[in-house]
Parts: structure tokens; C-alpha cells; sequence
């Protein structure tokens, strides 16, 4: 009863996906202060949501928490690449978090499918027709506030061959 499933009738670019799931969001649960993405083909661990509700409950300057993820192969084996880590907890002056995400900042890719104020969501712009939207909408949470990474390994993304860029640039964009 809490999942809702929305089908088109043709296939739409990620883009377009992702700013109509938001805008779903917004419209239907207007009191929900919380959002995030996810992907069918990763894994989760069963405390991952409620790990990253913890860490923005308990700082109101944070707007996004993402935990440590790990990368596993299309068949699930965990692959040997170490965590990317970067957060700007305490970090109150914009300008300093800004310069940390434009010096620092690694993995927008992981941190896009961390727990979203969904406010701060739309401050920042939520996802533009760009080439690497989730690293521009990452960047502009970082001017709205701040970073949390949970210290757990509470995410296993699924890592496919080739390179995010080539796959985005035939899915997020449809001619």
C-alpha cells in the first residue's frame, strides 16, 4: 500500500523521469520533508533509510546524507574499489562549501542517491537537460547546506561495464 507504480506509455529519458517523480512527490505528499532516488539494480542494507533520516533529524543545516557505498559487479560480487568519502558537516560558511565541492568532492554520483531535503531539492534545481545532472544538482545542494555521510557501508551500487557518461548520454536525453 505504500508503493505506487506510474508506467508510460513510451519510454522517456532519465531526466524527464526523475523531475516527474520529484514533482509527484511534492504534489501528493506536501508535508514530506524528506526525498530520495533509487535504482532497481543496486542493494541495500535494511537500516540504510532509517541511518540516513538519523543524520538529517539530528542536524538541521544538512540537506542531503548519503552513507558509504561499496561497488559490486552486474552479478552482485563486491568489487575492489575503496569508498568515496567527502562530507561538509559543520561547514556553516556557503562559500567554504562550495570551494570543498568544486576541490573535494567525489562521488555526486553516489551522494545523488542520498536522503534529500526535499526544499533544498527545489532551491538547487533539482535535474537540468545537462550532460552529469547529478553532479550540478549536487553542487547546488552544497551552496544550500550541508553534507552528511554516514560512516556504515549501507549501500551497494551496481557498477556495469563501460562509463556512466557513455550510458547517459543515450538515457537521459531521448532525441
Amino acid at each position: 500500500s505504500r508503493v505506487r507504480y506510474f508506467r508510460h506509455e513510451s519510454r522517456r529519458a532519465m531526466i524527464a523521469t526523475w523531475r516527474e517523480v520529484v514533482e509527484i512527490a511534492r504534489r501528493d505528499y506536501p508535508a514530506a520533508p524528506y526525498f530520495v532516488w533509487v535504482s532497481d539494480h543496486d542493494r541495500w542494507h535494511p537500516r540504510w533509510l532509517e541511518r540516513l533520516r538519523a543524520e538529517l533529524d539530528a542536524d538541521r543545516d544538512a540537506v542531503l546524507a548519503y552513507p558509504i557505498t561499496r561497488r559490486i559487479s552486474p552479478e552482485g560480487l563486491e568489487l575492489d574499489k575503496g569508498p568515496r568519502l567527502f562530507e561538509t558537516s559543520g561547514c556553516v560558511e556557503r562559500a567554504e562549501r562550495w570551494r570543498r565541492m568544486c576541490h573535494y568532492g567525489i562521488g555526486a554520483g553516489d551522494m545523488v542517491y542520498g536522503l534529500m531535503r526535499i526544499d533544498a531539492m527545489a532551491k538547487a534545481g533539482i535535474f537540468r537537460r545537462v550532460l552529469r545532472p547529478d553532479r550540478l544538482l549536487v553542487a547546488e545542494l552544497s551552496l544550500v547546506g550541508t553534507f552528511r555521510q554516514v560512516g556504515e557501508t549501507l549501500w551497494f551500487r551496481r557498477e556495469f561495464p563501460g562509463t556512466s557518461v557513455e550510458r547517459q548520454r543515450h538515457s537521459l536525453v531521448l532525441a
